[in-house]
This record gives C-alpha cells, structure tokens and sequence, in this order.
C-alpha cells in the first residue's frame, strides 16, 4: 500500500497558498519497524501486586533462560541449600535503561529502582557487581527460580514452564507419597 503525504508549500515571496501532493519515501522504505511486544503474566501480576514490577520480573524470567550456563543454573537451583552458599552461575549484565527499553515503561530510574528493590527484598531477584573484577560495578542480576516458583505455587498457580520441570518434581513426588 502506499501512503500520499500532502504537504503545503510555501513561496519566499508569500504568495497564495498552493496545495500539491508529493510522496515521502521515507514512509515507503522496505524496512517496517517491527511492533515490540510486552507479555505480563497474570500470576506475576498476582505475586508482586503491581503490573509494572510483573512486567519487570518477566524480563528477568526471560533474560534467565538465555544466559549461557543455563543447565549449570538449574542444577545449582536444585542443590541450593542455604542462602549463604556462594552462587556462580545464572547471572547476566543489563542496564538499567536497557530494561527501561524493554518493559516499555514511561517511569523514571528512581522509581525503576524501587520496583527493582522491591523484587530484590522479596528474594526474588538478586543483584551483584562482578566479584572477579573489583574495578568493573556493572551490576549483575540473578533470579532466584526456586523462591519465584515457590512463591508462585503458594498462591495457586504454576511455575513458568522451564522451571515447573525442574523444581516442581519435589511437590509431586511429595503429594504422591501423602495420598498412598
């Protein structure tokens, strides 16, 4: 389809108005933006009350299942005893501003913080500065799945799908003992 742009232009010499029609090609240029899309789940809506901290732990569901150590990340969630115990892997790098982009959210970085506070006093989600390189403070950030997905089924809902086949295997196996 292609789009008319009528635009009025107009003389050094002021005379009359003249209307004529050109194209703007930039309007037509192969290249469409693509939409972006923010998904907020109804059970993390429910978790943390507010649909702007859901939509800020989605992101950080999302960017977990994509760090590299991924499978090293779900076996030290199984194994995870205490919260003291030193935790390597499952972290990834983000700014603030990045995931301000990604959550579309119109607020300021004050009060991106606080949601951001919010998740890290529940233990939901943890945060850090590179413990190898004391001079770089990027900030890290690390899910806890086992808390998130215990949380989760305490009010009724299942864990997203990568986590309720790794951690929910407890609770069945537990349930199934309780009914014979």
């Amino acid at each position: 389809m292609s789009v008319l742009i009528f635009s009025q232009h107009f003389s050094e010499r002021k005379a009359p108005l003249q209307n004529t029609t050109t194209i703007n090609t930039k309007t037509l240029s192969s290249e469409k933006k693509r939409p972006r899309l923010i998904l907020i789940r109804e059970e993390l809506i429910t978790l943390t009350g507010d649909p702007h901290t859901a939509a800020i732990l989605g992101q950080f569901l999302s960017w977990c299942q994509r760090v590299p150590d991924f499978d090293l990340y779900i076996e030290e969630e199984k194994k995870l005893s205490s919260k003291s115990q030193y935790l390597k892997h499952g972290w990834f790098r983000k700014t603030i501003q990045n995931f301000m982009e990604e959550t579309m959210l119109c607020v300021s970085i004050m009060t991106f913080h606080r949601y951001l506070n919010f998740l890290v006093d529940r233990g939901w989600v943890q945060i850090r500065t590179n413990p190898q390189n004391s001079l770089d403070r990027t900030t890290q950030y690390r899910v806890n799945l086992r808390k998130v997905c215990s949380d989760l089924q305490e009010q009724g809902y299942t864990p997203p799908g990568f986590a309720k086949a790794h951690f929910a295997e407890k609770k069945e196996s537990d349930s199934g003992r309780s009914r014979s």
